[in-house]
C-alpha cells in the first residue's frame, strides 16, 4: 500500500512540475500610458470618472465605489457584505478636490487612451476573487472598463492618479 501512495504521489508532483496541473501566468496588457500635459487639458463639464472594486461574487464582501465630477465634487461608498438588497450603499468620504486635481486626473485617462481601451480584460481561468470596473463620461460618450485577475498597466496608472488626488483630501 505504501508504494502505491508514495507512486500516487511521484505522478501528481511530475503533472504539478510539467504545469500539467498548474495554473497559467496571470495575463498582462502592458501597454503603456502617454504622458499630456495637464494644463493643456481642457476638462469637459459632462466628466465624471467612478472606480468600483469588490468580490467577484456579490454576497462576498464589501464593495467600494469611488467617483470624481468635473466640478471636483467626490464620493467613496460601500455596500457591505449582508447589507440588505436595494438599500443604499453607505458613504465613506465626501468632498471637493481642486480643478487642478481634475485636471490630472483627465489628463492620466486621456494619457493612458482609456476610451480606446477593451471593455473587458478577464481571465477565466480564474472563477472567484475581486473584480475592478472604470467608468468614465466625456463628451457626451460614456466607456466602461472591467477587469477580472488580469493585469492591465494603463488601467492601473488612471487607478492610481485617482488615489493619489482623492488621497490628498
Amino acid at each position: 500500500m505504501t508504494k502505491k501512495v508514495s507512486l500516487l504521489v511521484a505522478v501528481m508532483l511530475s503533472l504539478l512540475t510539467a504545469n500539467g496541473l498548474a495554473q497559467p501566468p496571470q495575463p498582462v496588457d502592458n501597454t503603456p500610458c502617454g504622458k499630456v500635459d495637464p494644463r493643456q487639458v481642457r476638462v469637459p463639464a459632462d466628466f465624471s470618472i467612478q472606480y468600483t472594486s469588490g468580490p467577484s461574487n456579490p454576497g462576498g464582501g464589501t464593495t467600494t465605489t469611488w467617483k470624481v465630477t468635473a466640478a471636483g465634487e467626490f464620493t467613496v461608498t460601500e455596500r457591505r457584505r449582508g447589507q440588505p438588497r436595494g438599500a443604499p450603499p453607505v458613504v465613506v468620504r465626501q468632498g471637493h478636490i481642486p480643478p487642478e486635481a481634475v485636471k490630472r486626473i483627465y489628463a492620466q485617462v486621456l494619457g493612458c487612451r482609456f476610451f480606446e481601451m477593451e471593455p473587458s480584460y478577464w481571465n477565466r481561468r480564474v472563477v472567484d476573487g475581486g473584480t475592478q470596473r472604470l467608468a468614465v463620461t466625456a463628451d457626451g460618450k460614456t466607456h466602461q472598463v472591467t477587469v477580472h485577475h488580469y493585469s492591465v498597466v494603463r488601467f492601473q496608472a488612471i487607478v492610481s492618479a485617482l488615489e493619489r488626488e482623492m488621497g490628498k483630501r
